[in-house]
């Protein structure tokens, strides 16, 4: 097995010296840097990172936790991975299936040293449940706030991407709008219905609870919930997913229902499948790449520069105009 002292030998130089080209400390010249870089891939010398840790008492990995690795959540973790990779570190991934018990387990697994700081999407966000975490190690919540915890935090204006595409539908006319649901003690969900609300009440159209359904937001409940409101005389629906709304069109094209002739269909998120669809659906961009982004360079800032004051950041969504509204 090749070792940093056959690579010293190889090149001329001390072992310190290729220690601080392999650690990226120190000040060594490029030529020096450019001869052990060439060299340790010439005999094909491998770092011992488990001994390397033991000593910088870092693991350049950064611990990922998210409710679950679906069309939401894609865009996002591979924003992370790329700004993290151009930056040296690594990721570990863990998908807790929307389970509180599995979501503990995965945090404290990654505590165990494996990583140096961890981005966590929580669905129910505690300041209870947390503080074991941030008190141990450096800690970025996304997408639902957590307040008292003294951690970082970037979500998406969810209030603000509800206002829009709902001031958007009235703007083309549409007065009573469907709206299928989640869960709303869920914050993000909660804003986008506070959203819904706020518009209307602006526009002086009354809130009926009878064209607002809850469901899980797949997409044969965006298909059953349409059938439901239909026959409720909605003009348009507003899914809190995209998933959801694209079952909604499915239902309206199995019934000879034009969209949007006959009703309007708009969504929320702009997953990059929608491409695959004959209809560009109306919606709202999250902007999750530029969330990804931000919460992968707000965990490595915090990690090298740790702050008293936590940053808080909040993205504004993009209104997308599609054919369906």
């Amino acid at each position: 097995m090749i070792t940093m002292q056959d690579i010293a030998n190889h090149c001329g130089v001390s072992l310190m010296t290729v220690s601080r080209v392999l650690n990226g400390s120190g000040k060594i010249s490029s030529t020096t840097t450019k001869r052990v870089l060439d060299t340790c891939e010439k005999l094909g010398y491998i770092p011992n990172s488990a001994a390397k840790t033991l000593v910088t008492k870092k693991t350049r990995m950064i611990g990922l936790v998210v409710p679950d690795v679906n069309y939401y959540y894609a865009n996002i973790i591979q924003s992370i991975i790329t700004y993290l990779d151009s930056r040296g570190y690594g990721l570990l991934l863990c998908s807790y299936d929307r389970n509180k018990e599995k979501e503990t387990e995965y945090l404290h697994y990654l505590l165990q040293g494996r990583v140096d700081g961890i981005i966590l999407f929580p669905i129910h966000a505690k300041k209870e449940d947390y503080e074991n975490v941030v008190d141990k190690t450096t800690l970025v919540i996304a997408n639902r706030p957590t307040p008292g915890l003294n951690a970082c935090f970037v979500s998406s204006d969810n209030y603000s991407g509800s206002m829009k595409i709902i001031e958007h539908m009235i703007s083309k006319g549409y007065k009573r709008i469907g709206v299928i649901h989640s869960d709303l003690s869920v914050e993000s969900f909660s804003q986008r219905m506070r959203g819904y609300k706020d518009i209307l009440a602006k526009y002086g159209i009354s809130y009926d609870e009878n064209i607002v359904c809850e469901s899980r937001l797949l997409f044969d409940e965006g298909y059953a919930s349409a059938e439901y409101l239909l026959s409720n005389n909605v003009d348009s629906i507003f899914a809190f997913n995209d998933v959801c709304a694209l079952g909604a069109m499915k239902y309206c094209s199995d019934n000879n229902i034009k969209v949007p002739g006959d009703i309007g269909v708009a969504g929320f998120d702009n997953i990059h499948y929608l491409e695959l669809f004959n209809h560009k659906l109306t919606t709202v961009d999250y902007n999750g790449i530029l969330l990804g982004e931000q919460a992968a360079m707000m965990i490595l800032d915090e990690i090298h520069d740790p702050q008293p004051a936590k940053r808080s950041i909040i993205l504004d969504p993009t209104l997308i105009l599609g054919e369906t509204v």
